[in-house]
């Protein structure tokens, strides 16, 4: 339409929606939650006993090969509304899920996904490192060296 996006294009922003849920798969800003056990659980041959905390990882979940083919690629239509709802339950959680989850979720992802197509609509980015992109993991995921972007204005 030649102008910036904004929040109400967002339901027409499926693209930006798919590459914004990808990054999040990929990055999930918080990488694991603990949890405490509510009562003794058997796991298989562990008892997880009462008490107990529990870590929760989105990061190891997303990367996880029985959800995820290829799960080290960056494929945003893994993202579309029929492939989401083909998923397991939890399988994708990058803001928590359950009785936890972020109450900020929503305005994440219009905020995000508007965000990204406004700044793909007036410049292109190129990365130019010379390795690949890996992380610091503390509360929340880094890039461990920084990202060393190109950016243009798109014409």
């Amino acid at each position: 339409e030649g102008r910036i996006p904004t929040a109400e294009d967002y339901p027409k922003l499926e693209l930006c929606q798919q590459i914004f849920a990808e990054a999040l798969r990929m990055y999930p800003p918080v990488w694991f939650m603990p949890r405490e056990a509510l009562e003794d659980y058997q796991l298989g041959d562990y008892l997880i006993p009462k008490g107990a905390t529990v870590a929760v990882s989105q990061l190891v979940t997303h990367y996880d090969s029985r959800f995820w083919q290829e799960p080290m690629a960056f494929w945003p239509e893994r993202h579309t509304k029929e492939a989401a709802h083909a998923r397991p339950k939890f399988s994708y959680f990058p803001f928590s899920a359950g009785e936890r989850f972020c109450l900020g979720e929503k305005f994440a992802w219009l905020e995000g996904v508007t965000v990204l197509a406004a700044m793909m609509h007036k410049w292109e980015f190129h990365y130019e490192g010379n390795r690949p992109i890996n992380y610091v993991a503390s509360l929340t995921l880094r890039p461990k060296h920084g990202m060393h972007l190109r950016v243009r204005a798109r014409k």
